[in-house]
């Protein structure tokens, strides 16, 4: 207690005369948008929830794509799901390219890689795949897993040249 009007409060609350109540300063508080949702509570910026137990707006792991959900973040970063890394200037989980057959290496988006030449991404297998309609003498239809196009009859597919021959 300052004076029988005032207490002093531990950061990051601060004194409201008006309620006579140490209220958090959520404008102290990291990633917070700098305002309370009450006495004790500040609203959080995207991806991120406040935790009443430290006080915090700490990283919501459940909020970004390709994260396992159920592990909190550690030291502001979430667990990847396999494939993907953490990239802490975009809070988000992003396909490690290098890791994908025939992609150049790079990344298009967080979830698609850019692909070589005569290969197209394909979402839902999460690689680049075969695209068949560029290959010389094929029929155009790639096998299920986009590693094999079917060739016009008379040609059979090359597996080291990716061609009908």
């Amino acid at each position: 207690m300052i004076n029988s009007t005032t207490c002093s409060c531990v950061s990051p609350f601060t004194w409201n005369p008006f309620r006579a109540t140490c209220d958090l300063n959520c404008r102290l508080v990291t990633n917070s948008v700098g305002c309370s949702n009450t006495a004790s509570q500040c609203s959080c910026t995207f991806k991120y929830v406040w935790n009443a137990t430290n006080n915090l707006c700490v990283l919501n792991c459940a909020s970004v794509t390709y994260a396992i959900r159920t592990i909190p973040a550690q030291n502001g970063a979430c667990t990847c799901q396999s494939g993907f890394q953490w990239v802490p200037s975009l809070l988000d989980c992003q396909i490690v390219c290098s890791n994908i057959l025939n992609s150049l290496g790079t990344f298009v988006k967080i979830n698609e890689c850019r692909c070589k030449p005569n290969t197209v991404w394909n979402l839902s297998l999460r690689q680049c795949v075969l695209n068949c309609l560029t290959i010389p003498n094929s029929d155009g239809r790639p096998s299920t897993n986009g590693s094999v196009c079917g060739c016009k009859i008379g040609f059979t597919w090359a597996s080291t040249s990716m061609s009908c021959v």
